[in-house]
């Protein structure tokens, strides 16, 4: 048997013949860059096979509460300036380009060419541009871009010249300076230091200039690159001939995210070296494995460089928003426009609170569709149709009063829901407001409704008629309008449904969109016939997602609130439509929003994630496209880590319950989890 195959034969035992090992080798390799560290490799097999055969571990996904957090902590970059001081030093300052003085958006640089397949309509492209280099390294290591497109031309019938061009443009698309790198730049030149760029690449020099160019970086004196040189990094040949060129006595310094050619190859050399660490190294553990689509790419790219480049002036609740929120704000977006379009919705109603960050970032993306922002709640949907809700109000909102405080007495849960029409018929039911509200007090309550439902429906003539008004104002001409809430069930936009075409009689069809919908009877009925729509699950979609997310333990939605605290508006509940003194519209809200600090960071990042993906999308269009499934994806890992959440959010305060409260009667979300274990 010889060496070849022996290799084979054995990676295909200690590697390929276990999924997770085989994954989890191949992330090792592609954050690491350590191909030719045999010794490293094999004692990363050694650890692999022990962890997922031995051990029998079932997941390559890392524990959150495993890692240091928050995630932007996870490196600790030297600031700008003894960064400046460490390398002027020095006559000469090399720098390497890719991951170092440049990021692309992506997560790995093959997805450049999973774009290029994209944009060549050709099936396996990406794997095909791989195979071509490698065959061009064979007959020459050191093969340039165009000894690769001279393969592709034979075995593609494509364009070798349009190849070219095609793939140097989507570098330069992806491309872009990274921030601390630049500042580093920019005041060793300001101090009149000689600075280089060295690197192993397939790029020719004059195709390199072009892209730190369309990067932003001027006055580089030479770019070296082992293409042209015929010499690469890792004995440290090309940088040798740096210095023969350069000045044979002067003294080197070489800054490179590589450990293998950047920082042992130059040292090989006698050059001096700076380590920056690999930005997608960094994060990897973070991020979850299962997102795979080009999208995908583009967001673990993006939070990659935004988390660890350097520049992170943000706290760990922006990092929340920018991680969690970020992907499902734009996927959302990105879904609703899709739905508009092909429902033929003339405007899209943004309700609050949990509509505000998603209509704003709508607003600023090229909105094809009219929209607007209403305040509404479920307690106000319930109050415009009661005669229809009446048993859904007391069965969401009257009825959890019974478990929130069992000394409560009745009086004051009429306070909190608003209920003062019931007092003219307590004593009929032998209640007062003195009786303690527990399920004998409810089920009284209950008759009373059923008894008295007309009587009671009619006292919200006032709500309902500001409601009616402020409403028509809103929509205007408009015929086709789309109800737009974050989730579970839908019954926001069913209340608004059955209010505008049935009970205002307005010209209008109403539909409702979800960002995720939960399991049951109703909505999935209104799901089938097209009224509700769902981006990241539902009973017809991504089921096994929605299950996770409606598991309840001891009672309480933990998935819920972490997403609701993603998109709550720095704002009061809004409990009813009125009409003022004056006549005019009033809009009555609760209490003020204990959390506002928290939700500005929070939403500073969705929105800042939301403008940068979006940069992208304008140039590749609708391959970026976020699945649902993806979308969910990061709040779902966070969510398995309770231990991790509450580290950032334990402290945020939360109300589980509908209705006119008080500010003691919030609890933080660490006491509800610590309540419910």
């Amino acid at each position: 048997m010889n060496i070849e195959k022996m290799k084979k034969t054995a990676y295909r035992c200690f590697v390929d013949n276990n999924i997770l090992v085989s994954q989890s080798f191949q992330d090792y390799l592609d954050t690491t860059h350590l191909e030719c560290h045999y010794i490293r490799k094999a004692c990363k097999l050694v650890q692999l096979n022990w962890k997922y055969r031995i051990c029998r571990q079932t997941s390559i996904e890392t524990k959150l509460s495993a890692l240091k957090m928050p995630e932007f902590e996870a490196e600790t970059r030297l600031p700008i300036e003894n960064v400046v001081a460490k390398l002027e030093q020095y006559d000469w300052i090399s720098f390497d380009i890719f991951d170092t003085l440049i990021f692309r958006a992506v997560e790995k640089p093959r997805d450049v060419f999973r774009i290029l397949e994209a944009k060549w309509n050709i099936i396996g492209f990406a794997g095909f541009r791989e195979e071509a280099e490698k065959k061009a390294r064979e007959k020459d290591p050191e093969a340039t871009i165009y000894d690769i497109y001279d393969i592709l031309a034979t075995e593609l019938a494509i364009d070798k010249e349009a190849g070219i061009a095609l793939e140097l443009q989507t570098e330069k698309d992806v491309c872009y300076a990274n921030p601390y790198m630049k500042k580093i730049v920019e005041q060793l030149q300001s101090k009149g230091k000689k600075i280089v760029v060295t690197s192993d690449m397939y790029l020719p020099k004059c195709l390199m200039q072009e892209l730190l160019e369309s990067c932003g970086y001027k006055g580089i004196l030479d770019i070296f690159v082992s293409c042209d040189i015929k010499a690469s990094k890792y004995e440290g040949m090309l940088q040798q001939r740096v210095q023969k060129q350069l000045g044979i006595q002067e003294t080197f310094v070489h800054v490179g995210d590589n450990e293998c050619t950047d920082i042992e190859g130059s040292k090989k050399a006698g050059w001096r070296t700076f380590y920056y660490k690999n930005i997608e190294q960094i994060g990897r553990p973070y991020r979850r494995k299962g997102m795979k689509t080009i999208g995908a790419s583009f967001y673990k790219g993006l939070v990659n460089a935004r988390l660890h480049n350097g520049v992170y002036n943000e706290d760990e609740l922006y990092e929340y928003g920018y991680v969690n929120g970020g992907v499902m704000a734009v996927g959302y977006i990105q879904y609703l426009k899709k739905l508009a379009k092909e429902k033929n919705i003339d405007q899209l109603l943004f309700v609050a609170r949990d509509g505000y960050i998603i209509h704003k970032i709508y607003e600023e993306h090229e909105a094809e569709v009219d929209s607007a922002y209403v305040p509404f709640s479920r307690f106000a949907s319930y109050q415009l149709t009661m005669e229809r809700n009446w048993k859904n109000f007391l069965r969401h909102v009257v009825n959890p009063r019974i478990q929130a405080d069992p000394s409560e007495k009745l009086g004051e849960v009429i306070k909190i829901c608003d209920m003062a029409y019931v007092k003219p018929y307590l004593d009929e039911y032998g209640l007062t407001e003195d009786t303690n509200f527990d399920y004998f007090a409810y089920d009284k309550i209950r008759t009373l409704f059923e008894n008295h439902i007309v009587e009671i429906s009619k006292c919200f003539d006032n709500p309902v008629r500001a409601a009616e008004q402020y409403l028509r104002e809103v929509i205007g001409d408009h015929k086709r309008i789309c109800i737009v809430d974050v989730g579970w069930q839908g019954s926001g936009a069913m209340c608004l449904k059955y209010f505008l075409e049935e009970k205002c009689k307005m010209n209008v069809q109403v539909c409702g969109a979800l960002m995720g919908m939960t399991n049951n009877e109703s909505s999935d009925a209104c799901l089938s016939n097209g009224t509700l729509h769902s981006y990241m699950f539902s009973p017809q979609m991504n089921m096994s997602m929605m299950l996770k997310h409606t598991a309840k333990h001891n009672e309480y939605d933990f998935r819920n609130l972490l997403v609701e605290i993603l998109f709550t508006e720095d704002k009061p509940s809004f409990i009813k439509y009125q009409f003022s003194t004056d006549g005019k519209v009033e809009l009555v809200y609760g209490i003020d929003e204990d959390n506002g600090t928290e939700i500005a960071s929070v939403q500073k990042g969705i929105y800042d994630f939301a403008m940068d993906y979006f940069t992208y999308e304008r140039k590749f269009g609708s391959i970026l496209n976020v699945c649902g499934r993806e979308a969910y994806m990061p709040v779902d890992g966070l969510a398995e880590d309770k231990k991790y959440c509450l580290k950032f959010l334990g402290n945020y305060k939360v109300n589980e319950n509908s209705g006119i409260f008080e500010k003691d009667q919030k609890r933080t979300l660490r006491d509800i989890v610590q309540e419910n274990r």
